[in-house]
């Protein structure tokens, strides 16, 4: 009697991996190319990309290892973090988007949105995808500076990654969500840029108010 074949599994799971890999770049380019057409076409059902969800995960999968080969190559000691730092930083910018989500949606109601509060964090998941990219490359230089706050070539170094950050981050989440509620981009623009300068004087009073564990949430933050 002939036995029966064996499970192709490798196979299987690596057709899987491929299927995942294309769907993310696919929206990943969709996303770089034209962020508010990509958006507008995902909400109103005419594309099907990849799932918001999925494509976050995969944009952690891959960022995450890269970020931690660049701080490494950068020279910055990473296991002065304490355990719940290490533990929560790979989660903890996704965490952290997702708390001013809320009062973003409702701005943008406001403005003249008609989405859900789910079309919103499925949006802003997408145009995360090119602001984590791009973090991998500025972190570094940003850790180097909280490291050696009085070396001036740093702080101009990091104030320049951090202002390329801002411009990426806003172009790209200004032109996301004003393509998902169909509104001006000018007005999605204020909503975003506007909860950004809030969060920058937020982190800046958490650095000087909550002391080593704050400065610990910061290095986890841009890790």
């Amino acid at each position: 009697m002939a036995s029966e074949p064996d499970p192709r599994w490798p196979r299987e799971a690596a057709g899987a991996i491929a299927h995942e890999l294309l769907g993310w770049l696919r929206a990943l380019g969709g996303v770089l190319a034209a962020p508010r057409r990509f958006c507008a076409a995902w909400a109103e059902g005419e594309v099907r990309p990849l799932n918001p969800l999925a494509y976050s995960l995969n944009t952690l999968a891959l960022a995450g290892p890269a970020m931690a080969l660049m701080v490494h190559l950068a020279g910055v000691q990473d296991d002065v973090l304490p355990l719940w730092a290490q533990l929560a930083k790979p989660i903890l910018p996704w965490i952290y988007s997702l708390v001013w989500l809320l009062p973003k949606h409702l701005c943008l109601r406001a403005l003249g949105g008609r989405r859900r509060l789910r079309t919103t964090i499925g949006a802003a998941f997408y145009a995360d995808g090119p602001i984590h990219l791009v973090r991998i490359f500025t972190a570094p230089v940003q850790l180097q500076q909280l490291l050696h706050p009085h070396d001036l070539h740093l702080a101009a170094a990091s104030t320049v990654s951090a202002l390329a950050m801002f411009i990426v981050y806003a172009i790209y989440m200004s032109a996301a969500m004003a393509g998902t509620h169909r509104i001006a981009t000018w007005r999605a623009a204020l909503v975003v840029v506007g909860f950004f300068v809030a969060s920058t004087f937020f982190w800046a009073e958490l650095k000087m108010r909550a002391g080593q564990a704050g400065m610990h949430l910061i290095r986890a933050m841009i890790t």
